[in-house]
């Protein structure tokens, strides 16, 4: 029997044989890139994008990002008589976006900075990305939250901030991972910059410049043997695991004002809503939501403070963002397979009493994650 083939190491607690029997995770250093933002209230970034490119190696699970300054100036702030204050979203926008591209196509990851640090902070009940997860352990010389959080604004400091981009469904489920270690496909991660304004809203004649090192880490699966891969991981590659982020202005206020149309294909795992009201996260203004079948058919319908409480019991804290997750117990009981439906649409109000602002500062940004059956592409 070869090295690592099933029941060579019987598994008492899953005596079945799946994919855990044959795959292991490991983790590999894949790069790092520096960015500056000179000395203003807005500069641009001194690239406008980093890449990365996954080495041809195992199965690719998860790429880790960590970001940091690299020194108490990194973040060199002169106020002067003006002022600096924190953006809505933290330090995670001065990433405009994150993109996974595949032989030279996008398509399995498009999303935003902040999106993809919700993303994270909703991958379980006590993970965030930013909150500290307990005081005892933020005190030199195991001062850990603050070595994966910092986010200076208002005095010269060392930002530190992180975000995990997800190939597999779940750090526990193989599913979606991508075979690099084949000479036909290439990956790589691609990081879009944004403006200083990203990081910092700086007025009244305040400038500041920064810089930020990213760190990127490649978790993945090691290959086994051919016959062990032909019989249990050939067939989880038909999955792919898609994440797209669109964008739809605020129609107005009220009953059935906004309604953001879905794609009738797929399997549907989670959507996540963004609303921005003047440009900023707002959730207080929201009275209900719905999420329609066929127009006419309301699989969820219920106000906006239940619907925060389901999400509270989901995971175990409030995300800034109304959630449809269709895969909160891990498995498919209530995915939702687009194909079977003529039209899918997620109804979010806004009271009546909400003030819209300029145009182009009110919209929803709607991120989906989607499992895709790639054996029924054309």
């Amino acid at each position: 029997m070869p090295a690592g083939a099933p029941g060579q190491y019987p598994d008492p607690i899953q005596p079945q044989i799946d994919l855990n029997d044959v795959l292991a995770q490991q983790t590999m250093p894949i790069g790092s890139a520096t960015v500056t933002w000179a000395n203003a209230a807005n500069s641009a970034p001194s690239v406008p994008q980093t890449r990365f490119t996954l080495p041809d190696v195992g199965l690719a699970s998860a790429i880790y990002l960590e970001f940091d300054g690299g020194s108490a100036t990194a973040y060199d702030l002169t106020i002067g008589a003006g002022a600096a204050a924190a953006v809505d979203e933290g330090p995670f926008s001065i990433v405009d976006g994150y993109s996974l591209v595949v032989n030279g196509g996008t398509g399995f990851y498009e999303v935003s900075g902040f999106g993809a640090k919700l993303l994270n902070d909703l991958e379980s009940d006590f993970y965030s990305s930013s909150a500290e997860p307990g005081p005892a352990f933020n005190t030199a010389p195991t001062a850990i939250a603050s070595r994966l959080f910092n986010y200076p604004v208002a005095a010269d400091g060392r930002p530190r901030f992180g975000v995990i981009i997800p190939l597999s469904v779940s750090y526990e489920n193989p599913l979606g991972m991508i075979l690099v270690q084949n000479p036909t496909t290439t990956v790589d991660l691609v990081i879009r910059w944004a403006s200083l304004s990203g990081y910092a809203t700086l007025t009244a004649g305040a400038v500041a410049a920064l810089s930020l090192t990213v760190t990127a880490t490649l978790e993945y699966y090691e290959m086994p043997p051919r016959p062990v891969f032909d019989a249990l991981v050939r067939p989880e590659l038909r999955w792919a695991h898609q994440f797209i982020e669109t964008r739809q202005a605020i129609n107005g206020v009220g009953r059935d004002a906004n309604t953001v149309s879905l794609d009738v294909h797929d399997t549907y795992l989670r959507i996540a809503h963004l609303v921005k009201v003047n440009n900023l996260l707002d959730t207080d203004d929201i009275d209900g939501v719905r999420f329609t079948l066929n127009r006419t058919i309301h699989k969820y319908d219920h106000s906006w403070a239940t619907h925060a409480r389901r999400q509270r019991r989901f995971y175990g804290k409030d995300v800034p963002a109304v959630i449809w997750d269709q895969f909160a117990t891990r498995t498919m009981r209530d995915a939702i397979h687009a194909d079977g439906y003529t039209d899918l649409g997620s109804k979010i109000d806004l009271s009546s009493a909400t003030v819209l602002g300029a145009a182009g500062t009110n919209f929803i940004r709607t991120i989906t994650e989607k499992l895709v059956d790639l054996d029924s592409v054309a």
